[in-house]
Protein backbone atom coordinates (compact mmCIF):
# COMPACT_ATOMS: atom_id res chain seq x y z
CA UNK A 1 0.00 0.00 0.00
CA UNK A 2 1.39 3.45 -0.84
CA UNK A 3 1.95 5.81 1.64
CA UNK A 4 -1.10 8.19 0.48
CA UNK A 5 -3.53 4.89 0.45
CA UNK A 6 -2.25 4.26 4.16
CA UNK A 7 -2.69 7.67 5.48
CA UNK A 8 -6.25 7.84 3.43
CA UNK A 9 -6.91 4.42 5.05
CA UNK A 10 -6.06 6.11 8.61
CA UNK A 11 -7.93 9.29 8.16
CA UNK A 12 -11.00 8.10 6.28
CA UNK A 13 -12.00 4.85 7.19
CA UNK A 14 -12.59 5.14 10.89
CA UNK A 15 -14.81 8.36 9.87
CA UNK A 16 -16.61 6.49 7.46
CA UNK A 17 -17.16 3.90 10.23
CA UNK A 18 -18.67 6.15 12.70
CA UNK A 19 -20.69 7.93 9.98
CA UNK A 20 -21.95 4.79 9.06
CA UNK A 21 -23.14 3.38 12.41
CA UNK A 22 -24.12 6.51 14.39
CA UNK A 23 -27.45 7.35 14.75
CA UNK A 24 -29.66 10.54 15.87
CA UNK A 25 -30.74 8.54 18.93
CA UNK A 26 -27.58 8.58 20.24
CA UNK A 27 -27.04 12.16 20.12
CA UNK A 28 -30.76 12.78 21.09
CA UNK A 29 -31.53 15.82 23.15
CA UNK A 30 -35.14 17.14 24.94
CA UNK A 31 -37.17 18.82 22.39
CA UNK A 32 -37.71 22.37 22.55
CA UNK A 33 -40.48 24.27 20.90
CA UNK A 34 -38.66 27.07 19.71
CA UNK A 35 -37.70 24.17 17.16
CA UNK A 36 -39.40 24.17 13.95
CA UNK A 37 -40.80 20.61 13.26
CA UNK A 38 -39.69 21.18 9.29
CA UNK A 39 -36.84 19.71 8.16
CA UNK A 40 -36.38 17.27 10.84
CA UNK A 41 -35.08 13.63 11.10
CA UNK A 42 -35.97 10.09 12.45
CA UNK A 43 -34.59 8.70 15.48
CA UNK A 44 -32.83 5.86 13.03
CA UNK A 45 -31.80 8.29 10.39
CA UNK A 46 -27.93 8.49 10.49
CA UNK A 47 -26.24 11.56 12.19
CA UNK A 48 -24.67 12.04 8.91
CA UNK A 49 -28.05 12.65 7.33
CA UNK A 50 -28.68 14.93 9.74
CA UNK A 51 -25.62 16.97 9.55
CA UNK A 52 -26.52 17.18 5.41
CA UNK A 53 -29.81 18.86 6.11
CA UNK A 54 -28.31 21.01 8.85
CA UNK A 55 -25.27 22.24 6.22
CA UNK A 56 -27.31 22.52 3.67
CA UNK A 57 -29.94 24.61 5.68
CA UNK A 58 -27.37 26.79 7.69
CA UNK A 59 -29.27 25.17 10.69
CA UNK A 60 -27.96 24.48 14.08
CA UNK A 61 -30.57 22.48 15.46
CA UNK A 62 -33.04 19.63 13.74
CA UNK A 63 -36.39 18.56 15.68
CA UNK A 64 -35.96 14.86 15.90
CA UNK A 65 -39.43 12.93 15.15
CA UNK A 66 -41.19 9.97 15.50
CA UNK A 67 -44.82 9.68 13.66
CA UNK A 68 -44.80 13.03 13.15
CA UNK A 69 -44.71 14.23 16.76
CA UNK A 70 -41.56 15.58 18.42
CA UNK A 71 -39.29 13.47 20.47
CA UNK A 72 -36.36 15.26 20.90
CA UNK A 73 -34.11 17.62 18.66
CA UNK A 74 -30.33 17.38 17.72
CA UNK A 75 -27.42 19.90 17.32
CA UNK A 76 -25.02 20.35 14.70
CA UNK A 77 -22.18 20.52 17.11
CA UNK A 78 -22.92 17.91 19.06
CA UNK A 79 -23.39 15.99 15.34
CA UNK A 80 -19.99 16.73 14.75
CA UNK A 81 -18.80 16.10 18.06
CA UNK A 82 -19.85 12.41 18.09
CA UNK A 83 -18.36 11.41 14.32
CA UNK A 84 -14.97 12.94 16.00
CA UNK A 85 -14.94 16.35 13.87
CA UNK A 86 -13.83 19.82 15.20
CA UNK A 87 -13.15 22.73 13.11
CA UNK A 88 -9.09 23.53 12.33
CA UNK A 89 -9.21 26.38 15.12
CA UNK A 90 -10.05 23.39 17.38
CA UNK A 91 -13.34 25.14 17.92
CA UNK A 92 -16.74 22.81 17.57
CA UNK A 93 -17.55 22.62 13.95
CA UNK A 94 -20.76 24.29 12.23
CA UNK A 95 -21.89 25.65 8.78
CA UNK A 96 -18.90 27.33 6.84
CA UNK A 97 -16.41 26.27 9.12
CA UNK A 98 -13.53 24.48 7.80
CA UNK A 99 -12.58 21.16 9.22
CA UNK A 100 -9.71 18.76 10.44
CA UNK A 101 -10.08 15.44 11.45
Amino acid sequence: MSRANVWEANLYVPLWRAMRSKRVSDILLPYSDVVPLEPAVELDDKIIHAIELMVTRNLRCLAVVRNRAPVGMVRLEDAFAKLGLRSAKGKPAGPGVKLDT
